[in-house]
């Protein structure tokens, strides 16, 4: 794509994002259609969020995990270090 098409496609990519902003925030219709929008969008928000500390508790944990394998191992090192040392071999 060269530097011409890529400068028509932002002009109308901007145009119909404000045609849209212009619609949803000047209009009576609009005005409606965002008021009815608005609850869905704010739970769709919470869900992120509580995915998101749902995915940081799933992340210590499986830190927490590593560390205590490390500490039964007797080793310091991570478990990228692991791949370095161990080789398959090809069964052909």
């Amino acid at each position: 794509m060269n530097e011409q098409s890529r400068m028509i496609l932002a002009v109308g990519g901007g145009a119909v994002v404000g045609g849209i902003a212009g619609y949803l925030l000047l209009t009576e219709e609009g005005r409606r259609i965002r008021s009815q929008i608005e609850p869905t969008l704010e739970e769709f928000v919470r869900e992120l969020q509580r995915f998101g500390g749902t995915v940081n508790r799933a992340r210590s944990v499986a830190n927490e995990g590593w560390q205590l394998l490390n500490q039964v191992a007797g080793e310091a090192e991570s478990p990228a270090a692991w791949n370095s040392t161990i080789r398959q071999q090809s069964p052909f």
